[in-house]
């Protein structure tokens, strides 16, 4: 497109004209006044080894859970009351490794007929009440994954993301979410960030190859569990001596 600009008083009433236009035709964006984003790694994983080892004493979990979280965050003015976080999986393959766990049923459980019991991804067990946030606070929800306990579970991915309901109009009813206010990224997303997400299982090292051998501030070694007296303006410099095994881990 070709613009004829007068000199002058002319050309700068062109150019105040044509700027307007720009800002008038430039859509509007604005930042969501309540968010939930994701809090937590999306990489979990088993025993490099032995992906069906139990977890030592006096740890409670075997190394097969992870919590899964997302922070909600309030900037609408007033307190956020009667939402929930709904965790939702973007794919459900025939061959699924990953499930969500509530504690009450693992993915290898059996039935009193000896049959295996439905994993925990079904409506209502993947809802979790969003505690009253203030306005310009945040809180924090956690689900729970488990992964089964088998080699082939290593390198496999599970697309997910979670959502954030206005559900006070049916507080505790589990077939009516109310209204979609946000999610975390996932593919094809409206409300949010459209990408693609997963959780990925990882090879996890077992062995005891790794180590921090030492820690000093301006040369001088800080003992396990001391301290370090520092102001604004200062500069100093950390040292954290360590070692990994020589094959590379």
């Amino acid at each position: 497109m070709v613009l004829g600009l007068k000199t002058g008083l002319g050309l700068g009433r062109g150019l105040g004209t044509l700027l307007l236009a720009i800002v008038a035709a430039a859509p509007l964006f604005a930042s969501a006044a309540v968010t939930i984003e994701p809090t937590t790694w999306n990489v979990i994983g088993l025993d490099s080894n032995k992906p069906a080892t139990a977890q030592p004493a006096p740890q409670v979990f075997p190394p097969d859970r992870y919590p899964i979280g997302a922070e909600v965050c309030n900037t609408s003015g007033a307190d956020l009351t009667g939402h929930k976080a709904v965790f939702v999986w973007d794919e459900s393959p025939a061959t699924n490794y990953i499930h969500l766990w509530d504690s009450t049923v693992n993915w290898n459980d059996t039935d009193a007929n000896g049959d295996a019991i439905a994993a925990n991804d079904v409506e209502g067990a993947n809802e979790l009440a969003v505690p009253t946030v203030a306005n310009g606070a945040c809180a924090d929800v956690y689900f729970w994954v488990q992964i089964e306990q088998v080699a082939a579970a290593y390198d496999y991915t599970r697309d997910f993301h979670i959502e954030l309901w206005d559900d006070s109009a049916t507080p505790n009813d589990t077939a009516t979410n109310g209204t979609l206010v946000h999610e975390t990224a996932n593919s094809g997303s409206t409300v949010g960030t459209d990408e693609a997400r997963e959780l990925f299982v990882e090879y996890l090292v077992s062995q005891n190859r790794n180590a921090i051998l030492g820690f000093s501030v301006d040369g001088v070694a800080v003992a396990p569990g001391g301290g370090v007296a520092v102001k604004p303006g200062d500069t100093i410099e950390l040292v954290i001596d360590g070692k990994t095994a020589t094959q590379g881990y």
